[in-house]
């Protein structure tokens, strides 16, 4: 698997994708028990603050980047996440995994 191996995947991006996990599962959860959405919130926060040191290195060279980047990077762990669901469905490495 190249999520941990490769060279253009930072560190924070396994955290990114059960944040972003998370964040879903309890805005779903939050429609049927509310308080759940305390537990989205809170993911939310911990997601933002996994951005927080390429923020702080861009708002001093362009502030305009440093501001939309939390939304990119979501943005960019959910489709990368559905990339690798739907590659682990279609190659069935999940019943696999399942089965050990």
């Amino acid at each position: 698997m190249k999520i941990g191996g490769d060279a253009h995947t930072d560190a924070a991006l396994k955290a990114q994708f059960a944040l972003l996990a998370m964040i879903g599962l309890a805005l779903l959860l939050g429609l049927v028990w509310s308080p759940a959405i305390l537990l989205a919130v809170a993911a939310l926060l911990m997601f933002l603050g996994t951005t927080g040191a390429f923020v702080r290195w861009a708002w001093s060279r362009d502030r305009w980047v440093a501001l939309i980047w939390p939304g990119v990077t979501m943005l960019r762990v959910g489709v990368q996440g559905c990339g690798l669901a739907i590659g682990l469905l279609k190659h069935g490495l999940i019943s696999k995994i399942l089965k050990k």
